[in-house]
C-alpha cells in the first residue's frame, strides 16, 4: 500500500500535505465515496487516480478480513451505531440504483496514514474529526516490515474529553466517536507513566533506558463516515433540499447520543464464520433491531 501511496501520490499534493500538518507531520490519503459540497457523492480524487491499483489491493484476502473485522466490531460493541450506519448505506444503493455501495461495509471512506519519505511514524497532533458523522470511527495500527517500534513507550492514544490515555498496539481495533472527542498522540516518557513486565519496580535507569525506545515504522488505518453522507437521512439527498422540501434538516443531538450510546448493558450475538458477510442481533434499552449485511465488500472498484 505504501509502495502504492508513494509511486501514485503527486509531489504537489506531498507539499500540500507537508505544509498544512492539521493532524501530524504524516502523510492521509482516503479512499471511498466523498459528499463535500456536491450533491452526489463521487470517488476521491486520489482513488479516482489510483482506482485499478486500489482494487488490486482491496481483493486481498487480509484487506477483506480487516474490513470485516472493523464492521464486526462495531456492530458488536456499537450496535446502534451499526444500525444507523446501515440505513445510510441501504438508502444510498436504493437512491443510487445500486451504484454508490460503499466499498468497506458500513463505512464509506477508509484513511491511510502513512509514514514514508522520511516519516519515522504517524503521531497524530490534538484534533477532532468535526467533518465526521456523530458515530464511531475504528483506528487499526499497523508496524512496517523489519522495524521494532515499540508500543509500550509510544504513540498511546490520548481522548482528552474522558480523560484517559491508552496504548495502542499492532493491529488493535480502538472504536471512538472521534468527530466528539480531542484525541491524539503522546510518548508516554513524557508524562511520569512507566510500563512495566511482571513484578519489576520503577527506576530512573529504566525510564532513561526507555527513553532511547524505537519510534521508527508506526502508520495507521482509518475507517469513517463523513457527515455529508447522511444528509439523506432528511429524506433527500442535500440539506438544501430538504429545508426546500420543509423537511427537518436538524437532529436532536441528545436523542441521537441515547440512542447510538446507550449506557445500558449490550448483549450481542454475532456470526463471522464468512468473510464475506456478518449477521447480530442486538438488543438494548434504546435499540432493538436485527443487523444484516450483505457482502462487505459488494462492490470493488
Amino acid at each position: 500500500m505504501e509502495k502504492m501511496l508513494a509511486e501514485g501520490v503527486t509531489e504537489r499534493e506531498r507539499n500540500e500535505w507537508d505544509a498544512n500538518h492539521n493532524r501530524g507531520e504524516h502523510l492521509a490519503t482516503v479512499f471511498g465515496w466523498n459528499k463535500p459540497f456536491s450533491k452526489w457523492p463521487s470517488l476521491t480524487l486520489l482513488h479516482q487516480r489510483l482506482k485499478k491499483e486500489f482494487a488490486a489491493y482491496a481483493s486481498q484476502e487480509e484487506f477483506i478480513r480487516l474490513v470485516n473485522f472493523a464492521n464486526a466490531m462495531v456492530v458488536y460493541y456499537f450496535p446502534g451505531v451499526a444500525i444507523r450506519f446501515q440505513n445510510k448505506v441501504e438508502e444510498w444503493i436504493k437512491r443510487s440504483n445500486g451504484e454508490k455501495v460503499p466499498h468497506f461495509g458500513y463505512f464509506d471512506n477508509y484513511c491511510w496514514n502513512a509514514c514514508f519519505r522520511d516519516q519515522p511514524r504517524v503521531q497524530c497532533k490534538p484534533h477532532t474529526d468535526h467533518k465526521n458523522v456523530v458515530g464511531v470511527c475504528v483506528v487499526i495500527v499497523y508496524e512496517k516490515p523489519n522495524c521494532n517500534f515499540d508500543h509500550k513507550m509510544r504513540s498511546w492514544l490520548v481522548i482528552w474529553d474522558a480523560g484517559i490515555i491508552v496504548e495502542a498496539p499492532p493491529w488493535t481495533a480502538l472504536i471512538y466517536p472521534s468527530s466528539l472527542f480531542l484525541h491524539f498522540n503522546i510518548d508516554i516518557q513524557d508524562i511520569d507513566i512507566l510500563t512495566l513486565d511482571g513484578d519489576d519496580v520503577p527506576s530512573l535507569d529504566e525510564k532513561e533506558k526507555w527513553q532511547q525506545s524505537s519510534k521508527e515504522g508506526r502508520g495507521s488505518i482509518v475507517f469513517f463516515n463523513q457527515a455529508s453522507m447522511f444528509h439523506i437521512e432528511t429524506g433527500e439527498v442535500t440539506l438544501t433540499e430538504a429545508k426546500a422540501e420543509g423537511l427537518p434538516s436538524e437532529r436532536d443531538f441528545s436523542a441521537d447520543f441515547t440512542y447510538l450510546f446507550p449506557s445500558a448493558h449490550v448483549s450481542s450475538t454475532f456470526n463471522t464464520t464468512s468473510t464475506s458477510a456478518t449477521t447480530a442481533s442486538t438488543s438494548t434499552s434504546a435499540t432493538s433491531a436485527t443487523i444484516t449485511t450483505a457482502p462487505l465488500l459488494a462492490k470493488i472498484d
